[in-house]
C-alpha cells in the first residue's frame, strides 16, 4: 500500500463485501483502478474535469455516484456512464 493510501475493509464476516478504497489528492485515478465504481465526495478541483475516457477504462463499469453534483449528467450519459446525481432527484439510470 503507497504512503498516501488507506483503505477501510468491512469485518471478515462480511468475506464478499467490497473494500472501500481512499487515496490522498494527486493520485486521484489510481483510486479509480480496478474499482466497481467512482464516489464523489468532494469539491476539490482534480475531481472538477477529469478525463472520462480515462475513467471509464480503469473503472471496472462505468458507474459514477456523485455526492457533490460536479458533473452534468448529459454529458456522462455522453461518455456511457450511469451516473447517479445524489440529492438532485433523478439519475441517469433511470431516466
Amino acid at each position: 500500500m503507497a504512503k498516501n493510501e488507506s483503505c477501510a475493509q468491512p469485518p471478515e464476516v462480511w468475506t464478499d463485501a467490497p473494500v472501500l478504497k481512499t487515496i490522498a489528492a494527486g493520485v486521484a485515478y489510481e483510486a479509480a483502478e480496478g474499482a466497481d465504481a467512482l464516489a464523489i465526495v468532494t469539491e476539490w478541483q482534480e475531481f472538477r474535469s477529469p478525463d472520462f475516457e480515462r475513467l471509464k477504462q480503469l473503472l471496472k463499469a462505468p458507474v459514477i455516484f456523485d455526492g457533490r453534483n460536479l458533473y452534468d449528467p448529459g454529458m456522462a450519459r455522453r461518455f456511457g456512464f450511469t451516473y447517479y446525481a445524489i440529492g438532485r432527484g433523478i439519475s441517469l439510470a433511470s431516466a
